[in-house]
C-alpha cells in the first residue's frame, strides 16, 4: 500500500489486531486512530516500515487500555516521545529507527510494571536514563547513559554487549572503539519469558 493512512480503518470498529507493517505508507498517523471508538479493543498494533513522518496520540493511554504491543519503529517520525503513550499499559514498544530526540521522559518508570519490551536504538535521545526498578536485563550499543541507576551496576553488568563503551567499564567511546552493531547477536524476547529488555542505541 501506499499514500496516506487508509481510511476505511475508520469504518473498522472493534478491531484487536491491527498490521500495516512493510508498506509505503506516509504523512501523518490520523488522530481519530487513537479515539475510543477504534482503539479501545486494540491489543496489537503494528505500523513499522513505513514512510510516517507525525503523530500524536494524546488519547491511547485513557482509551487503550487493552493495547499491549505498540511498534512504530523504522519511520520518519521526528520530535519527542508523547508522555500519553506511557499512560497504557503497554508490555512491547518499538520506537526504534525514526528521528525521535529530546530527554526521554521520566513517566517511563510509572509503567514499568507493565513494560517488558523497549527498543529505543537509532534515534536521536540524550540526557540520564530513567529509573525503571523492575528492569532485569539491559540491551545496550554505544556509550552507556550515565543517570544514577546505571552508576549502580558493576562491569560484570554489561558483559555480552560488545559494542558498549563508557565510564562504568572503562572503555573509551572513540569511533574506533566501537564496532558495527550486529543485529544477529540480539536476542529475542521469546525465548527468555521472564525477562525485560531494553535496546538503547
Amino acid at each position: 500500500m501506499k499514500g496516506d493512512f487508509p481510511l476505511f480503518i475508520s469504518t473498522q470498529y472493534g478491531i484487536e489486531y491491527l498490521d500495516l507493517s512493510n508498506n509505503s505508507l506516509s504523512g501523518y498517523i490520523p488522530d481519530w486512530l487513537w479515539d475510543v471508538t477504534y482503539v479501545y479493543r486494540l491489543v496489537f498494533l503494528d505500523l513499522s516500515m513505513n514512510l510516517f513522518d507525525g503523530f500524536n496520540p494524546t488519547r491511547i493511554g485513557q482509551n487503550g487500555k487493552h493495547l499491549t504491543f505498540l511498534s512504530l519503529a523504522k519511520n520518519n517520525l521526528c520530535g519527542s516521545i508523547p508522555h500519553s503513550i506511557f499512560e497504557g499499559q503497554i508490555e512491547v514498544l518499538d520506537l526504534s529507527n525514526n528521528k525521535l530526540s529530546g530527554t526521554i521522559f521520566i513517566g517511563f518508570g510509572n509503567f514499568s510494571s507493565t513494560l517488558k519490551v523497549l527498543n529505543l536504538e537509532n534515534n536521536l535521545f540524550e540526557g540520564e536514563i530513567w529509573s525503571m526498578p523492575c528492569l532485569q536485563t539491559l540491551k545496550l550499543g554505544g556509550r552507556i547513559p550515565l543517570g544514577a541507576q546505571m552508576l549502580t551496576f558493576n562491569a560484570s553488568s554489561f558483559s555480552n554487549n560488545g559494542n558498549l563503551c563508557g565510564l562504568q567499564i572503562n572503555k573509551s567511546c572513540s569511533s574506533s572503539s566501537i564496532s558495527p552493531k550486529n543485529n544477529d547477536d540480539d536476542e529475542g524476547a521469546g525465548g527468555e519469558d521472564f525477562q525485560e529488555h531494553i535496546w538503547w542505541e
